[in-house]
């Protein structure tokens, strides 16, 4: 079975109720779908879709208008946030205990690398392509395909 839009349900269930107003038999009780119903009771199932639809509708709308601002306002902090911290390290220095208060980690002391742990890595990342089996751009030039032979 397809899936039927919102809209299409709402237009299908205002349609209904416009028949039932029309057309269903004012007084007494009719059977449908196993079930015996008013003019009355028949109405309001329908209003009560009708209405679940609106309020559905409006939870949405709240919902995405919630995101909007958490998004918006979240812009906004970051981009002081950074400022902030340009401050921080400015008043307190970058490497000062003070800038821990903020939240914020007090960045690595970087060096000179040795001979050692170049050579380490050199070693590691040729042993991750082998692992991975990754080529290079002229190794996969090398690569050349075999075309079988035609069977007659």
């Amino acid at each position: 079975m397809p899936r039927v839009s919102k809209v299409t349900q709402q237009a299908r269930a205002m349609k209904v109720l416009a028949g039932i107003a029309k057309r269903f038999p004012a007084k007494g009780r009719c059977r449908v779908a196993g079930t015996s119903y008013t003019r009355a009771e028949l109405a309001a199932l329908f209003r009560e879709q009708l209405d679940a639809m609106a309020a559905a509708n409006a939870a949405h709308a709240a919902l995405t208008a919630a995101v909007m601002r958490e998004r918006a306002a979240t812009k906004r902090a970051h981009a002081v946030a950074k400022d902030l911290r340009l401050w921080a390290e400015g008043h307190y220095g970058s490497r000062s205990v003070a800038i821990t208060d903020f939240g914020w980690d007090i960045p690595k002391k970087t060096g000179p690398k040795t001979v050692a742990s170049k050579l380490a890595l050199v070693r590691k990342g040729a042993a991750t392509r082998t692992a991975r089996k990754t080529l290079g751009k002229r190794q996969k030039q090398k690569i050349r395909g075999e075309v079988p032979p035609r069977a007659t």
